[in-house]
């Protein structure tokens, strides 16, 4: 693997030596994040690497999910291996995240030693519907490739 430094259009610094994939959500209600692997389970979600998880607190009542490592993909997959579909995702939100805060998934991931694809991804639900803008672009030869744009996403107040 070479090293490469590369900033991108979100003004985060890359470092190619990195090897293992990332993947950080939240937040999640402390009660959910205590179950994560059960909740994770029921939804036919996987990290990619779900014993690595650490449970980081945010506040009294709030948590998020880091892993880090090898099979990691920076997004949610189901038990298929494919990326988790939107109608998945949003019930794991209605169910584990909090009403009207917005909620992200920031990961990202090695398909090959010079390329890394980064997933941002913000939820926002009202007990009913979720909301999602995502962002995905892929970092090679020091260059940003927008994969998907955001699209506008209000918060419920």
């Amino acid at each position: 693997m070479f090293h490469q430094t590369v900033f991108t259009e979100q003004f985060f610094e890359v470092d190619f030596d990195q090897e293992e994939g990332r993947l950080r959500f939240g937040p999640v209600h402390k009660s959910a994040a205590a179950r994560i692997h059960q909740i994770l389970q029921d939804f036919d979600l996987t990290t990619g690497a779900d014993n690595r998880i650490r449970i980081i607190p945010v506040s009294a009542e709030l948590a998020r999910i880091e892993v880090y490592g090898q099979n990691v993909s920076g997004y949610f997959a189901e038990g298929d291996g494919l990326e988790a579909s939107e109608e998945t995702l949003d019930a794991f939100v209605l169910h584990a995240c909090p009403k009207n805060y917005p909620v992200s998934l920031h990961g990202y991931y090695y398909p090959d030693d010079e390329t890394r694809i980064n997933t941002v991804m913000t939820a926002v639900h009202d007990g009913v519907s979720v909301r999602w803008s995502r962002l995905r672009n892929r970092l090679r030869d020091g260059t940003c490739l927008c994969i998907s744009t955001p699209t506008e996403l209000t918060v419920v107040s």
